[in-house]
């Protein structure tokens, strides 16, 4: 039996041996304990030792947080005499019931019992002894002088009562100001102070010391004692302290309010008058306390503009003190992302750089395309009922409407910014229009069925018509529109086309592939084969270097390189994309998946990859960014 014993306990052994060894630390170190830290008293009367003092001393202790009352009271003795105990703030106050006795030496002490509100004990036991000497005190104590007085006094001013007597630490309430607010103090035992939080100009104030001045032996001063005093006229040129969007700050919200904070109240008419702003801000002012101005805006801000807001010297404030210095400051706008809604007839828009919500455009039938101007002024809506033309900086504005038949389906802007051209796929037909004016200049008959996608040359003097039922390409010069175009024959029909940023190159989806078409002798130059069942969207990075393509079947986009047209990247998206687009400085792009009602943000670093998912209304087709 003592065998087995000997074996398991070296079994035991061997096995803890082990297991100290599995892991990361041989000897583990506990995890530090957090010791609570003791109360501590950071004063007491009377002073330990004190002589002569008034037989009837109040004795009081302070200590450094609340304390448990109840505790800390019951651990509080005086030798040779009973009272009352009270507290003020963090102090211990025991009034004697009677006179202590001539020369008496009186111990008072606070034991470890006393404990804060946490239960954390006191270390050690404080002791204090004094003598008391032949007499009480019995003289109230009385205000020996006071500050300030009379006219002109400083709105910043400290008011001050100093006392006849040393007064006890908690007499600090007894010292107000009529109609100010502010923090009341006791400065060397026997001045009485109160800050004011500020008081107001030319305004005549009553400051009062009433009983609660009470010195060390329990006597009250009685009556109370109240002087007046009158501040200084405003004479202070109020500023500008702070503004929402700060000066330098970019994209900025098209809705965000803009907030001027003044240093102090203003007369609010003069303040909104003097106010300026360029490009002109459409709003609704209010004003909080009379120092901060809102404006909300009733009419969206310009996308990505720079917006300068100036408060001019003709603001005022109550006292009739004008602006020390006119304020400007400029902010920028966000650039604007657009998403057609096909299925729900609505317009989406958000920031770009972060894809936040903007508002949206409802009435749009049948919405399938949008297009931004050359200087992001307009966004161009094509419906079933024509062309709509939307001031990007104001969304219930339309200036000009192009009335179309119901089967136009391509939008191209020329580059010069001076031309739109409109494909009517039913009525094989593409129009000219005015992109200032709205007006419809010219319009011609395809010689191909079903024009689809356009684009125009660089230089805004070739428009590029892509027929989806003759497998054909037709270019048309604009300078003699009617003219019987040039045709290159494209692999198979198509829908979409692009232009790469530098102009030698134009891309149409065609069939499973995309054509690429040199612009300098109209040829197709190369054809990406094998990009999927059904391309449809196509968009080129700025830098010309990649080319982007919904595949419509395969719920994908797929990027190749413009240099030599290798793949570069798939990545899944969803159900039926539509439109594509890139972020001006090519970081990311955007896709309308329609059949998710989703926009879908990839972002370009090295490969692609998606980043933030937004849902739209259904259907979302046509997308852009402003420039």
């Amino acid at each position: 039996m003592k065998r087995a014993l000997i074996l398991v306990t070296c079994s035991l052994c061997v096995l803890a041996g082990l297991l100290l060894q599995c892991g990361k630390k041989s000897n583990p170190i506990a995890p530090p304990v957090n010791t609570p830290t003791p109360p501590a008293i950071t004063a007491a009367w009377p002073a330990n030792s004190a002589a002569g003092l008034p037989r009837n001393t109040l004795i009081y202790v302070t200590f450094d947080r609340a304390m448990d009352k109840t505790a800390t009271a019951a651990a509080l003795s005086v030798t040779k005499m009973t009272g009352a105990k009270d507290w003020k703030y963090n102090i211990l106050i025991f009034k004697p019931d009677s006179l202590f006795h001539a020369g008496d030496t009186v111990r008072f002490t606070v034991g470890t019992g006393a404990a804060d509100v946490n239960g954390n004990a006191l270390a050690t036991a404080a002791n204090y002894t004094f003598t008391c000497g032949a007499a009480a005190d019995t003289v109230r104590p009385a205000v020996a002088g006071y500050a300030p007085t009379g006219l002109n006094v400083s709105v910043g001013a400290t008011v001050a009562a100093t006392m006849t007597k040393k007064l006890a630490p908690w007499a600090d309430a007894a010292i107000k100001v009529s109609g100010a607010t502010g923090s009341a103090t006791l400065q060397s035992d026997s001045v009485l102070q109160f800050v004011p939080a500020g008081l107001a100009y030319n305004t005549l104030y009553t400051a009062t010391v009433d009983t609660n001045a009470v010195d060390r032996c329990g006597n009250r001063m009685t009556p109370i004692f109240t002087w007046n005093f009158t501040t200084a006229a405003d004479t202070v040129r109020p500023t500008v302290t702070k503004t929402e969007p700060a000066g330098g700050d970019t994209n900025v919200s098209v809705n965000a309010p803009v907030k001027v904070h003044f240093s102090e109240p203003m007369d609010t008419a003069s303040a909104r008058a003097a106010l300026t702003s360029s490009p002109t801000l459409h709003y609704r002012a209010s004003w909080s306390g009379d120092s901060v101005l809102t404006l909300a805006m009733t009419d969206t801000m310009s996308f990505h503009v720079p917006h300068q807001v100036t408060v001019g010297t003709g603001a005022l404030d109550k006292a009739g003190n004008h602006l020390a210095a006119s304020h400007p400051f400029t902010f920028t706008t966000a650039r604007g992302l657009y998403v057609v809604s096909h299925g729900l007839n609505e317009v989406y828009r958000y920031k770009q750089n972060d894809l936040k919500p903007e508002g949206y455009l409802p009435s749009y039938n049948a919405a399938t395309q949008v297009r931004m101007s050359a200087d992001g002024a307009i966004a161009y809506v094509l419906t079933n009922s024509g062309l709509h033309f939307l001031q990007v900086h104001n969304h219930d504005n339309e200036p000009f409407f192009t009335n179309l038949r119901n089967s136009c389906y391509g939008v191209a802007v020329s580059p010069n910014g001076q031309r739109l051209a409109v494909s009517d796929t039913t009525g094989n037909r593409v129009y000219l229009i005015d992109a200032g004016t709205g007006a419809l200049l010219d319009s011609v008959n395809t010689i191909g069925a079903a024009p689809k996608g356009m684009a125009f040359s660089a230089n805004s003097g070739y428009l590029y018509v892509l027929c989806q039922f003759n497998n054909r390409m037709e270019i048309y010069a604009l300078a003699n529109f009617h003219a019987t175009p040039t045709v290159i024959t494209m692999p198979n029909g198509g829908e979409e086309m692009a232009i790469a940023p530098i102009g030698d190159r134009v891309f149409a989806a065609c069939g499973t592939e995309v054509a690429v078409v040199r612009t300098s002798d109209n040829t197709v130059a190369y054809d990406i084969t094998g990009v999927s069942n059904h391309p449809f969207g196509l968009a080129v990075s700025p830098d010309g270097q990649h080319l982007a393509v919904g595949c419509y079947d395969e719920g994908a986009v797929k990027v190749y390189a413009l240099s030599n047209y290798a793949w570069v990247a798939t990545v899944s998206v969803g159900a039926a994309p539509k439109g594509l687009c890139y972020s001006p400085d090519g970081k990311y792009l955007y896709v309308a998946v329609s059949g998710a009602a989703q926009v879908k943000r990839l972002v370009r670093a090295g490969s692609y990859a998606a980043d933030t998912t937004l849902t739209t209304g259904t259907g979302p087709w046509g997308i852009a960014v402003t420039p």
